[in-house]
């Protein structure tokens, strides 16, 4: 029987993250931007001021393993026990907390599909 843990849902274009809460040390709105680039993979790298000071915007996949880039990012989330708490990944979109199950790991998820012209 697998137990249920409290995540913060996220997404990256057309992927959605489930976070566990305890992976997480904040996350923050991209408010200023005052520095962006690529990162070697074509992903975001941003200088940026969240509502929480400044941070380094990275690429998803730089923290998540098969994490996408995110296309349009919106938001940074600093991992929690990160040694540099400045560093933080790119999401577009942060959609709240979900029950994800136990064990509490990053768990992927496809947005689903929809052909607009089959209605």
């Amino acid at each position: 029987m697998s137990q249920l843990t409290r995540s913060l849902r996220v997404r990256i274009g057309a992927d959605f993250l489930d976070l566990p809460l305890a992976a997480v040390a904040r996350v923050g709105l991209l408010v200023r931007v005052s520095w962006s680039g690529s990162d070697a993979q074509g992903g975001p790298l941003l200088l940026a001021q969240t509502d929480h000071g400044p941070v380094a915007v990275l690429s998803a996949a730089a923290f998540l393993p098969g994490a996408l880039p995110s296309p349009e990012p919106a938001w940074a989330v600093v991992p929690a026990g990160s040694e540099q708490p400045v560093l933080a990944f790119a999401v577009c979109e942060v959609l709240g907390f979900v029950q994800s199950p136990s064990p509490a790991v990053l768990s992927r998820t496809l947005l689903p599909t929809v052909d607009p012209l089959s209605s």
